[in-house]
């Protein structure tokens, strides 16, 4: 069986960026949401999250995630543990862990997402 998708090598624009989700703790841009020849789904995405706000509570999902902060400084929850991040940190959570970025700073926290299901 063939499996369609839509990304192909090159480069997404900024301005193909979408914004998927609003809220008073911020903004989240997806990029590319779909499947790739190696993916049975991919989503690449930007968020921008006010001083004390998340996204959403700590949660879970099948698919695995990568974070990479590009400005600010957050407390990353990952099953029961918590940990201090800030710019430049790399934060990653195997499928199923319980997890959650919060901004812990007086100024906005800036995470770029890669999260994926392999087939």
């Amino acid at each position: 069986a063939q499996t369609s998708f839509s990304i192909v090598s090159g480069v997404v624009p900024a301005e193909q960026a979408k914004v998927t989700e609003t809220g008073p703790w911020g903004e989240f841009h997806t990029y590319v949401d779909s499947g790739t020849t190696a993916t049975a789904a991919v989503m690449t995405g930007y968020a921008d999250i006010q001083p004390g706000q998340q996204i959403h509570a700590p949660h879970s999902h099948v698919d695995e995630e990568f974070m990479y902060l590009v400005e600010g400084s957050g407390k990353w929850t990952v099953g029961d543990k918590t940990q201090s991040a800030k710019a430049g940190d790399v934060l990653y959570a195997a499928p199923n862990v319980v997890h959650g970025l919060r901004n812990s700073s007086d100024k906005p926290l800036k995470f770029f997402v890669v999260k994926w299901r392999s087939r």
